[in-house]
């Protein structure tokens, strides 16, 4: 349905409102779910899909911590009280909102001076703790719960079996694993030209399998080899 070639330079998320503004206008409409990888697992692409009106279905990506003190997953949101727990049970409160869109959260520097876990919660510079949480993270939160629900662990699962073999056609079949050409407008010239190659073979096999007037004589598995 889209074919959007980007510099490298362009993250993988940015092109998001320009695909479903694409998709709206070849289709007509904007589909009721909308499964991605976990390379969209973020809270923006969740605020669009949602503010267009789709339930997304976002693979999950694990958010590793290597540090030597606490990670983030350590402490749990209260949106009752608009802050986070710490492992203490103490109240890391909402003071700002920077321009990257994420709401930060600080502990109390004289609560944390006692604190017996201080040295694994944070730096000896520091004096009290900071945990962010970006202004659209309710979308993805929400996201992440429908993914994991009964419907949407089915719908990703198409998304695998339908998505994930397109691409690996296009790489084995149609020699999309390399570039052909340099430049952007070239790069969208073999994009669009392998995607429309695929649509075809598609449609021939659709009307195959509806209109051959033998069909009901020959068996699935000959036929298989037409694609």
């Amino acid at each position: 349905m889209n074919v959007r070639v980007t510099a490298a330079n362009v993250n993988d998320v940015d092109p998001v409102p320009d695909i479903l503004r694409d998709v709206k206008k070849r289709l007509g409409h904007l589909p009721e779910y909308m499964g991605l990888d976990a390379g969209y697992h973020n809270a923006r692409v969740a605020h669009q899909l949602s503010g267009a009106g789709i339930q997304g279905v976002l693979g999950y990506r694990r958010h590793t911590h290597k540090g030597e003190h606490y990670g983030k997953y350590r402490f749990v949101y209260d949106p009752e009280r608009n802050g986070y727990i710490c492992p203490e049970k103490k109240l890391l409160t909402h003071k700002t909102t920077n321009r990257d869109g994420y709401r930060e959260y600080y502990s109390d520097a004289k609560v944390c001076a006692s604190c017996p876990r201080r040295k694994e919660c944070f730096g000896e510079k520091a004096a009290r703790r900071q945990v962010q949480r970006h202004i659209w993270q309710d979308d993805l939160d929400q996201a992440d719960a429908f993914t994991k629900s009964p419907r949407g662990r089915f719908l990703y699962s198409r998304r695998k079996q339908t998505i994930e073999p397109s691409f690996a056609e296009a790489k084995d079949n149609h020699g999309f694993r390399t570039a052909r050409m340099i430049g952007l407008p070239n790069m969208r010239e073999q994009s669009f030209l392998t995607a429309a190659v695929q649509n075809i073979k598609r449609i021939a096999l659709f009307f195959f399998w509806v209109f051959h007037p033998f069909l009901s004589s020959y068996s699935p598995k000959p036929l298989r080899c037409l694609v």
